[in-house]
This record gives structure tokens, sequence and C-alpha cells, in this order.
């Protein structure tokens, strides 16, 4: 970094339960299935990412963190202590993510790295995107996470997830205010609760990493919904037999509504499993479960009794009763029914009658 950059160090040994030194010894390959990468992410070599931004979008503070050979975390911190600054602040900021291999944030698809190139074009800057294996921790948390808890945001997890309770903090939204008081003043202590902001949210992308993990190994799963989540993941690793364990373990700990969306789930992994008896009884138990029942249900166990069972007549009346279903929603709703929804449950009501009731012989002509 230029002389006109000033920067600072934090180390972190541990971080929300987590031992940093983990990142270590963890797995690039699993890594890189969470990250929906086309190669490993090595975590022992790669760069934390986050970045501060003042008005109009302007980078004055960025977090470069890594593994350092004593098996801390160390946090780099980037300051551009006027605006005049930004544009060393960016060029060594760019070089150091051109030398990486892996680069992890979050929301950094959509925030970080995106706020760098530009801010990169604005000065003039002749920058190639960084051609690192690249894990943005966001959508992994709204995939692990999504059923569990109500937000996905960096701090709410930060507490939820791994019980952090910052002691020096300053909200994301008062940042460039922040920035602008300390233009103006040249007080430095309105730019500490900055930093540690900048530095922690550095250090819970590190531990987050390390958890989502260890849930991705399915250790520590002590909630149905992460059961659940992780079960939806090996279904789309094609991994049948351990989503449909999940499934059933998450399926003994939910409430009805969650069942009946986990079931419509957890009824298509028994179908590629081949197993039709136990889906025809989890669609039944839905289907006589208290409480209103999901049209999508009944049209499951007509597609089931039509195309594997060939029972036409159960295939019709679990069809003719999706239909009620739905009509009395809409009435209910005060709204008309989904027209693509009732077209096809309607098309199969024809079909299924059809096949029932052949149509009489047409009648030849003569004299």
């Amino acid at each position: 970094m230029d002389a006109g950059v000033i920067t600072r160090t934090e180390r972190y040994a541990r971080w929300g339960g987590e031992d940093l030194a983990g990142l270590g010894s963890s797995d690039p390959v699993d890594a890189a299935r969470l990250a929906g990468a086309d190669r490993p992410v090595d975590l022992s070599r790669a760069v934390f990412l986050d970045i501060e931004t003042a008005d109009g979008g302007a980078v004055f503070l960025v977090g470069l963190g890594q593994l350092a050979p004593d098996g801390r975390l160390q946090v780099r911190q980037h300051l551009a202590p006027s605006p005049l600054a930004e544009v060393d602040l960016l060029e060594g900021v760019h070089e150091r993510l051109a030398r990486s291999e892996a680069l992890v944030t979050f929301n950094g698809l959509s925030f970080d790295l995106p706020g760098l190139m530009a801010r990169a074009r604005r000065q003039g800057l002749a920058v190639r995107r960084p051609e690192a294996v690249h894990w943005d921790l966001l959508p992994t948390a709204r995939r692990l996470l999504g059923e569990t808890f109500p937000s996905r945001a960096l701090g709410f997890l930060e507490g939820a997830l791994l019980g952090v309770r910052r002691e020096l903090d300053v909200p994301s939204a008062e940042v460039p205010a922040r920035y602008r008081q300390f233009l103006a003043s040249g007080d430095p202590t309105l730019l500490e609760p900055v930093l540690a902001h900048n530095a922690a949210d550095v250090a819970t992308m590190a531990a987050l990493a390390l958890r989502f993990l260890r849930h991705y190994r399915g250790e520590g799963l002590v909630r149905a919904t992460d059961r659940w989540s992780l079960a939806r993941i090996r279904a789309k690793e094609g991994r049948l037999a351990e989503a449909d364990r999940l499934f059933a373990q998450a399926w003994a700990d939910l409430d009805p509504v969650r069942r009946v969306r986990l079931a419509r789930e957890w009824s298509r992994v028994l179908w590629r499993l081949g197993e039709p008896r136990r889906r025809r009884e989890l669609l039944e138990e839905l289907a006589r479960a208290p409480g209103p029942v999901d049209p999508a249900v009944l049209v499951a166990i007509a597609k089931d009794a039509e195309h594997r069972e060939r029972d036409l007549a159960r295939a019709l009346a679990a069809a003719s009763r999706a239909r009620q279903l739905l009509l009395l929603r809409s009435r209910l709703a005060g709204r008309p029914p989904d027209p693509r929804q009732l077209d096809a449950v309607d098309h199969r009501i024809a079909r299924l009658t059809g096949r029932l009731v052949p149509s009489p012989p047409k009648r030849s002509g003569g004299a």
C-alpha cells in the first residue's frame, strides 16, 4: 500500500466459539461444494474480504483476512484517511486480490467485488476482476439456514449462530456518516467503531465458513431445520439415501405446517429411490392430517396412483378433491384460483375420466 494509506493489523485465535486455526485443515472439496465452485476452495490460503464505503460508494476501508503461520487469523485493514488516498487504496487491494488463490466474502458477489471494480473504473485504474475462486457465504447461509433463522444478515447470524456480542461496533448504515464526520473534524476516534466493525466482520466470515463446513459434514445439527436444509443439499447432490435419512429425522420434530412443505421434497426423493410404498404412506398421512390439506399433496397422490399404481379410480378421486380444495381456497381468500394450477388439475381430471369412461364407438354410416 502507498504511504497515504494507513494500515493496521488485528489477530484472532478464536471467534464465535470457533478455533480459527481450523481453516488450515478444512476440506477444500467440501468448501467448493458449498460455494458452488468448480475448483477447490483452500481456506488455509484464502483471503477474507470486507469493504466499507462512504457517500457515493467511495471505498475508504478494506479488511483483508488470512490465516497466519501461527494459526491465527490476521486481519490487515487499509484505510484511506482522505478521498485522495482512495486510488492508492484500490491499487493495493486489487494487487493483493490478483495474487490470491481463493476469496471469501459475505454478499461479495453483489456488493464488495462490484464496489471495488466500479470505484477502480471511476478512478481510471486498469484492473481486472480477480480470477481467484470465490466463496460468497450469503448464498450458503440461505441454503443451510433458510428454514432456521428469519434473517441471513451477517450481524444476525453472528449473534444467533456464533453467539458473538460485539462491545465496540457501529451499524453499517451509520458508517458513511462517521467517515464524513472524520473528514470534517480529523478526530480519529470517530473511526474506531468502524475499524472494529470491519475487523469483526472479517473474523465472523472465517468463523461462519468453519461452522458451515461442520454443518455440511452433518456435525452439530441440533435443530430439525438444520437437518432439513442438509437433506435438500444431499438430494441435489444425488446422495439420496443420506437425504432420505435426514428428511426422516427432521420430520419427527417439525410442526404440522412445515411437515407439509418438507414432505413435498421428501416424497420426490422417495420417488427417485424407487420407494413407492413409503411415498404413498407419507402422502396419505398428510392427506389425513388435521387442518387444511394442501392441494399439491392430493395432486401428488393422483400422479402416483395413475402412473405407478395404475389405479385410475383412486387417481381421479384425489385429483377431484384437489380441484375442490383449490376452489375452496380461492373463495376463502376472495380471489380467483391460480389459473395454471386449476388448468393442470382440470386437464388431469379430463384425461382420467376419459380413460375410465371410454367414449362410445362412432356409428358407421350406411343405408
